[in-house]
């Protein structure tokens, strides 16, 4: 078995929740377990430098250059396994087909994301070994990586969970004015679409219950539809993650839609996640990766193709059922997801990884990188 010391990421992006989920989380997982860590940005210069201490290299999102295809090649004659890792459908130029985000960005910054899809790719098939956040992302890798693809579930880090606690600590009872708090929590200016799902089913819900509020969260572009109801409806615009928590905590029901599309199947349990570790329930749409996250019906509501209505509508007129769904998603985020689980399961892929074989490159490999490469 190889020994793991130090373990370098290099990330593709530079800031973020991504980031932040599968790096900085990572880093963390692995510290707690003795292993030192690292991680830098796919320009920084010095890779080498960097790189010469590891004994894993893990490649986040990273688009192929020539600077990392000479490092990747650099890397596997002296024996240091390279991994690569990703959390959305964004690394094969067919995803840009799915992608309805990407009409929201300036015309050069939709040309670069379209672009980076292919080359992420010819990243992915220099690697040795590949991890990715959802079952769907793994299957699509297990197509370009030459070696195994693990899943490596998003989870809970220590700093989150303490961020969480404490906002339970201090928190009154929910519901004391009579009012019944619907939120939907928008991380980034790519859900559109996935709350269009269920707005007029939220409505019409808030239509039937004066009681009913929606507080909306983050970049967002609701249509008229909720014109009836706007005097419930409070917006709020994007926020610091550690104050996401105190916003997630204050409302009754965290609601979780995704669209109809590739790209949102291969979407993680995050939303879930985190309004878990406040004890708020969720109602989410049934993908795939909320089917593998949580057991429908007893720490959270999945809904498939049918109507959000009856179950916004018991949920709504149930307060006991709210806090018993509430109280079972913090028990199982924490036992399946949290800190200590996250540990043992990076520790336990940086090491398969390590003790794996490594692929050689070919010429005609590194042909291949080098034409996906930047013109």
């Amino acid at each position: 078995m190889s020994v793991v010391e130090r373990v370098l990421f290099i990330s593709g992006t530079s800031a973020g929740a991504t980031l932040r989920y599968r790096v900085r989380l990572a880093e963390e997982a692995l510290r707690s377990r003795g292993i030192r860590t690292a991680a830098i940005h796919f320009s920084e210069p010095a890779l080498r430098k960097w790189a010469a201490e590891a004994d894993v290299i893990v490649l986040y999102r990273v688009p192929i250059t020539s600077q990392i295809v000479s490092l990747v090649q650099w890397a596997k004659e002296r024996g240091i396994a390279v991994t690569f890792d990703v959390d959305d459908r964004v690394f094969n130029a067919q995803h840009g087909e799915h992608l309805p985000f990407l009409d929201r960005l300036a015309p050069r910054k939709r040309r670069q994301f379209l672009l980076d899809l292919p080359r992420r790719g010819a990243s992915a098939a220099l690697a040795d070994h590949g991890s990715g956040a959802t079952a769907a992302i793994v299957a699509d890798l297990a197509e370009i990586v030459p070696g195994p693809v693990d899943l490596l579930p998003n989870g809970v880090g220590r700093v989150a969970l303490s961020h969480a606690d404490a906002v339970v600590a201090v928190r009154g009872s929910r519901g004391s004015d009579g009012a019944v708090r619907l939120g939907y929590f928008s991380g980034s200016a790519t859900h559109d679409q996935d709350w269009a799902r269920i707005e007029a089913d939220v409505v019409e819900v808030m239509q039937a219950d004066e009681r009913v509020e929606l507080w909306l969260v983050g970049p967002l572009r609701p249509s008229v539809a909720l014109a009836p109801v706007a005097a419930r409806v409070r917006t709020l615009g994007p926020v610091e993650w550690y104050d996401l928590f105190a916003l997630l905590a204050q409302v009754d029901v965290n609601l979780a839609p995704l669209a109809d599309s590739p790209f949102a199947e291969a979407k993680s349990a995050i939303k879930w996640l985190e309004a878990a570790l406040v004890h708020t329930p969720t109602i989410a749409t049934s993908t795939e990766p909320f089917r593998y996250a949580v057991r429908d019906g007893v720490d959270a509501v999945l809904i498939d193709d049918r109507s959000w209505v009856p179950a916004l509508t018991a949920l709504v007129a149930d307060a006991p059922r709210r806090l018993e769904l509430g109280a079972a998603a913090r028990a199982a985020a924490v036992d399946r997801f949290g800190p200590e689980r996250q540990a043992d399961r990076y520790q336990q892929f940086i090491q398969t990884v390590a003790d794996g074989p490594s692929t050689v490159l070919s010429k005609a490999d590194l042909a291949r990188a080098v034409d996906s490469g930047p013109r």
